[in-house]
């Protein structure tokens, strides 16, 4: 399978939409199964890191109650910081963190391999028949680095 090497910022793995969700938890052949699944692994390695550091600097920059829990207003349900300067500084700082880059190698997925699998067809009591696609075109925005289209190519051959 061909991959390729593509930047993505932090909050672009972190706040991923619907759609990169569907394609990790979809039916594909072993091969495109098998890449999805280490994407999956390092999209969540990032999320996880990105967590302890979120952590780190709630617990540099808020305050604490008497347990060492973070105090939170329970009007607004938001971080109570212990100076205004703490506040900017966290919102600075986790702002720089969800802005650097990753660097991974994912799986260029044919879209034909989308077009085949994951279609369900149901009858229903009229006997006319349903067909539920498995991705809207949103969902494809969202995981259109991954995606190459072979007739494209095709007709960019031609010209």
């Amino acid at each position: 399978m061909e991959t390729k090497k593509v930047t993505f910022k932090v909050r672009d793995i972190i706040f991923s939409n619907p759609g990169m969700n569907k394609v990790f938890h979809s039916f594909f052949p072993a091969k495109i199964s098998y890449w999805l699944m280490k994407l999956h692994r390092k999209f969540e390695k990032v999320t996880k890191d990105y967590s302890e550091a979120q952590k780190k600097l709630m617990e540099l920059y808020v305050e604490v109650d008497e347990n060492g829990k973070l105090k939170i207003n329970p009007k607004t349900e938001e971080l109570i910081f212990k100076t205004l300067e703490d506040k900017i500084l966290y919102s600075e700082e986790l702002k720089s963190l969800l802005e650097s880059e990753e660097e991974i190698i994912i799986p260029i997925i044919p879209l034909s391999a989308i077009d085949h699998h994951n279609i369900k067809v149901e009858t229903l009591p009229d006997e006319k028949q349903k067909i539920h696609l498995p991705f809207t075109s949103a969902d494809l925005m969202g995981i259109e680095k991954f995606l190459e289209d072979e007739t494209s190519a095709e007709v960019e051959k031609k010209i």
